[in-house]
């Protein structure tokens, strides 16, 4: 939780063992689509260094899955809806553990602003059909899908010199 604040992120609710957060709102983020994919990108290496210090221990192999997507949610009774929120929750699905995968929208907007040594790859496209949503957004989510990226880091990666996290500080 503590990576997400660090990152300008909002904590909207736990689920189950997942986690909801969100950017841009309440206060306005302008690099929104970038801090949540580095907010991704440093929970998966907190969870794999934590798999690390751990591994003689004889517990469970801890993966994460992560699904980020860009676009507008409405806001009712303190929970979020819309499309964005659904296609967020499908490329999580998507993703295999250890994954990041983010959508088209999020990539274009934070390409720019990735960590050094961080790729996207072109990873097809994720069925957004058969959603259980409420009306206006059925008819806007049907037959759909959704562009995807993995999000990597690339095997010759920079570390940064004061944290030596890899993120590009």
């Amino acid at each position: 939780v503590e990576v997400i604040f660090a990152h300008h992120g909002t904590l909207d609710k736990f689920m189950g063992d997942g986690i909801m957060a969100y950017f841009g709102a309440p206060q306005v983020v302008p690099d929104h689509a970038a801090q949540a994919v580095r907010c991704a990108l440093e929970m998966q290496r907190v969870l794999a260094q934590w798999r690390e210090e751990t591994a003689g221990e004889g517990g469970p192999t801890i993966l994460m899955r992560v699904g980020i997507h860009t676009g507008e949610a409405e806001a009712r009774d303190g929970d979020l809806f819309g499309p964005a929120v659904n296609r967020a929750a499908r490329l999580r699905g998507a993703a295999l553990g250890g994954q990041t995968l983010v959508s088209g929208a999020t990539a274009s907007l934070a390409m720019d602003a990735l960590p050094q040594g961080v790729e996207l790859l072109e990873a097809g496209r994720v069925s957004v059909d058969k959603l259980a949503i409420d009306p206006p957004f059925a008819d806007q989510q049907m037959g759909q899908t959704v562009e995807q990226h993995e999000v990597r880091f690339r095997p010759e990666r920079q570390m940064c010199r004061g944290c030596q996290s890899g993120f590009g500080c």
